[in-house]
């Protein structure tokens, strides 16, 4: 379930951060869509888009107590897929 009356993104991510699942929910839903976006012009394929979304929201449900609460989540969401995206091209590079 969504927090319909919560506009204030900073007691979202403490609620995050504390462990809330709904305030997880209301992230990923209100964030998702854009990230895939984005991440598909970069990739190309469904599939990876899929695997590094996957990898993007474990990561924000296993690091919710270092979020810096004062800043936007979603610069803190593009920063993270960049970094999965260039960790998933290395990984293609260093295969061949």
């Amino acid at each position: 379930m969504i927090f319909p009356y919560l506009t204030n993104e900073k007691e979202l991510l403490l609620r995050l951060q504390q462990g809330d699942y709904r305030a997880f929910e209301n992230i990923y839903t209100n964030h998702k869509e854009k990230i895939a976006n984005r991440l598909l012009r970069l990739l190309k394929s469904y599939d990876l888009v899929e695997d590094i979304l996957q990898e993007l929201f474990i990561r924000l449900g296993n690091n919710r107590k270092t979020i810096d609460t004062e800043k936007q989540i979603e610069a803190y969401l593009y920063t993270m897929a960049t970094n999965l995206v260039n960790d998933y091209f290395q990984s293609v590079s260093k295969d061949k």
